[in-house]
């Protein structure tokens, strides 16, 4: 939602005041609550970072990182801190330089759970929470980390984790230029609180934050569980037979058509031994029962003329690019597109996964048929049989290729490489038994039966049942609803509209048509 508005007109002695005819120089983001605090008055602290130089950075993981700007995404609650641009290693004794000048200027460095990082540089304000104490990271000079009150810092975080806040910076800073250039604009920012029943509403946003936050690190967890179960089933399974590392010989060359190295890397057929030394056997691809094929095609050549939206609205198609797909398989920024042609709906089951690109690998599963599609870029993988249990296990262990790099590996070509269809079918599946199937499965998907009367009290002990059963793609559904509660309570508040009453608080799990929740 935007919240800047253009005014209509503007008196000429203003006009002649600015020296600007710019109708944006003239923006401004009208708030009809009046009960105000700025980010200054609620700061206890707040310590800007500073950068090392690229001098210092290592290609390996060194104990000791340095947090950058793309840590904080828009569609995270919690940083990202996974990749190499996301944070980078750095010389142990670099990170001592740093540890070291910022005591000698008493400024606090560390990173505790409940801090709040602002981005100053590149994506300007935003914000993510910090969900445990980050003892070897230090932050780069386009990171500000904010400590506020413990009984306020969910609330002040849910005001700021939005476009409200965004857009009031963006009013500040001028044009073109970065929250760098604004200096220390940023404490000047507003932060709006509830005129009605204010403790309870600010109790109820807070305990709403919490659960956002507590499932963002539930779906990691259960994500690191696949793996775990993957990599300890085929590791704890093999036969008898010892690996030896061969050089090609021509014809494997003549067979595979390929001339880039690490096709016959030591690494690669030390891993696709484990797999085809699994002693339950193995099958490529292209014996599974699934039929391979390419999303739709949403150039106008093929489909005539579109409409796009980032909202959902009825008649529209939720579209699912391969570039939205997190690396735990849930959807980080849905879209929507409008057309009058029926175009190339998923099935339940079905997985997309992307081929191409530098994040390739990614994949995801679709399970509510609510005419969803996928553009040419996601290649879709269908079983014949509507295995719904192998579906999640193929998957799954598309990730875990993707996490050991050898997903990375069988990719050809620049900008990232792509797996190409006759590559994808020569990818080795290990047939993992039934019951370790299905543990995989209840990790990624197991519905949840959910019909408790919840309050203040009663919703923290609740929710951690509601956590601790559910999969990875329920923990995403119960997210969004969450994420879209504290959003429509945050333009109420800021509209000083009448909020809702603490008898309906948490309504919305139970009024939910999301069957999986």
């Amino acid at each position: 939602m935007a919240y800047t508005v253009t005014p209509k007109t503007i008196k000429f002695s203003q006009i002649e005041k600015d020296k600007k005819l710019t109708p944006s120089n003239y923006d401004i983001i009208p708030i009809k609550n009046e009960n105000i605090k700025l980010i200054k008055e609620l700061l206890i602290d707040y310590t800007i970072g500073k950068d090392v130089g690229s001098d210092y950075y290592l290609s390996f993981d060194s104990g000791f990182n340095f947090i950058r700007t793309k840590a904080a995404q828009s569609y995270s609650y919690i940083p990202n801190i996974y990749t190499y641009s996301q944070a980078q290693p750095i010389f142990p004794s670099t990170f001592e330089n740093y540890v070291e000048d910022y005591e000698n200027r008493d400024v606090t460095f560390e990173l505790n759970k409940g801090d709040i990082l602002i981005v100053k540089d590149s994506n300007v304000g935003e914000v993510v929470y910090i969900n445990e104490d980050l003892d070897q990271y230090i932050i780069s000079g386009g990171l500000v980390k904010l400590i506020f009150d413990e009984e306020l810092k969910y609330y002040i975080f849910a005001m700021m984790k939005s476009n409200f806040f965004k857009e009031q910076l963006y009013l500040l800073t001028p044009k073109g230029s970065t929250l760098k250039h604004a200096k220390t604009l940023w404490l000047d920012l507003k932060i709006p609180f509830p005129n009605q029943n204010e403790n309870k509403i600010i109790e109820y946003i807070s305990l709403l934050v919490k659960g956002v936050i507590i499932r963002e690190e539930e779906i990691r967890n259960k994500y690191e569980q696949i793996m775990s179960i993957i990599e300890d089933e085929i590791n704890d399974n093999q036969k008898d037979n010892s690996f030896s590392f061969n050089y090609p010989k021509f014809s494997e060359i003549q067979n595979k058509k390929r001339l880039d190295a690490s096709i016959y890397s030591e690494y690669l057929k030390n891993e696709e031994f484990l797999i085809k030394n699994y002693k339950y056997g193995f099958k490529y691809f292209e014996e599974l029962d699934f039929e391979i094929s390419r999303g739709q095609n949403l150039q106008f050549s093929a489909i005539g003329p579109t409409l796009e939206s980032n909202v959902r609205k009825n008649g529209f198609y939720e579209c699912i690019k391969p570039k939205s797909i997190s690396i735990y398989g849930t959807v980080l920024a849905p879209e929507y597109v409008g057309s009058s042609k029926d175009l190339k709906t998923l099935k339940k089951g079905d997985i997309i996964f992307g081929a191409e690109g530098f994040e390739k690998g990614r994949s995801l599963i679709i399970f509510e048929e609510e005419n969803i599609i996928t553009n040419i870029h996601g290649i879709t993988l269908t079983h014949r049989n509507n295995d719904l249990l192998e579906s999640v296990f193929v998957k799954c262990f598309l990730d875990y290729l993707r996490k050991i790099g050898l997903i990375d590996i069988y990719g050809a070509g620049g900008n990232g490489g792509s797996i190409a269809i006759p590559y994808l079918k020569q990818l080795p599946f290990p047939i993992f038994p039934n019951d370790k199937q299905k543990k995989i499965k209840e990790c990624y998907y197991n519905e949840c039966d959910f019909s408790e009367d919840l309050n203040l009290s009663n919703f923290a002990q609740i929710d951690e049942l509601m956590i601790k059963n559910a999969g990875i793609h329920q923990l995403e559904a119960q997210r969004n609803l969450l994420i879209e509660e504290i959003d429509k309570l945050r333009d109420l508040i800021i509209n000083d509209d009448n909020l809702i009453p603490e008898e309906e608080f948490f309504n919305f799990f139970l009024n939910s048509n999301n069957k999986s929740v």
